[in-house]
This record gives C-alpha cells, structure tokens and sequence, in this order.
C-alpha cells in the first residue's frame, strides 16, 4: 500500500509506503525505503532525478521497491493531471 502527501507549492513531499502484512522483515523495508524517500524529497531532490536514479532493466523498467513506487507515483500524477485534478 502507498500514500502521498504534498508540500504547500504542489511538490510530492513524502511517501508512505508498507507491505500487506505488517512487522515483517519486508514490511520494515517498504517502510524504511519510503522513509528515506521522503527524506530527499524534502531536503530539496528532485522527483523526477530521483526517479532516474533506481536501477532499471534494458527496457527501462524499475527493478526494486524504491523504483517500482515512484514509477507507481509518477503515473498517478500523470493521471491526476491528465484528468484536471488539483492538490
């Protein structure tokens, strides 16, 4: 599961991530990997850099966790602006 929370300006502030079972060993991991996330996001990392970062397959598809949220992440923003949705 993830959840998202915004700066005032607009900006993707932080992500809140957990696995469907809780106070498991992956569960602590998907928590911590959203955690550090939102910690480079508010000390000023750009979304997108960030997202270029994880590391990826030959066709460009992430091959972890942290990869595999943001790329969710940035779709729902893309959908959300497609659609005229406001923050």
């Amino acid at each position: 599961m993830a959840s998202v929370g915004f700066m005032p300006d607009g900006r993707v502030g932080e992500i809140f991530l957990n696995a469907a079972h809780r106070d498991q060993f992956m569960d602590h991991l998907i928590r911590d990997i959203g955690v550090l996330i939102s910690y480079c996001l508010q000390s000023g990392c750009d979304f997108e850099r960030l997202r270029e970062g994880m590391t990826r397959d030959a066709h460009g598809s992430a091959q972890g966790i942290a990869g595999a949220a943001l790329d969710a992440l940035a779709g729902f923003l893309a959908e959300a602006s497609a659609d005229g949705a406001t923050r």
